[in-house]
């Protein structure tokens, strides 16, 4: 595998999203995750949640597809860093759900937790 900035970044934000495909895939491990956070486990049947965890397991999904070594290509790159801005709809997603009324109270500080 290269060791330039491109593959260099898609691990790394791998890694960063790596909770989030863990708990994507298992309520649990959600369960896990977000409660030391101080977050309810009441959180976890929430539609929006879910929907917003869903997100960021379709990014993640569609980052792992993308093969390393490709990323010495300038387009390649490009095209890797459009797919990388699909965080900042992951991020909207879950400060939507936050700051609904019905929930500001218990999921204000969601995404920034996150």
């Amino acid at each position: 595998m290269s060791e330039g900035l491109g593959p260099l970044f898609r691990g790394e934000l791998l890694a960063f999203l790596d909770p989030l495909k863990e708990a994507a895939s298992d309520p649990r491990l959600l369960a896990d995750w977000l409660t030391p956070l101080g977050h309810t486990p009441a959180l976890l049947g929430e539609p929006g949640l879910i929907a917003a965890i869903g997100k960021a397991g379709d990014l993640i999904n569609a980052i792992e597809k993308i093969n390393p070594d490709d990323l010495e290509s300038p387009v390649a790159l490009a095209g890797f860093l459009q797919t990388a801005r699909g965080l900042q709809d992951v991020v909207l997603a879950i400060r939507q759900f936050g700051s609904d009324p019905a929930r500001s109270q218990v999921a204000a500080t969601l995404a920034e937790d996150i």
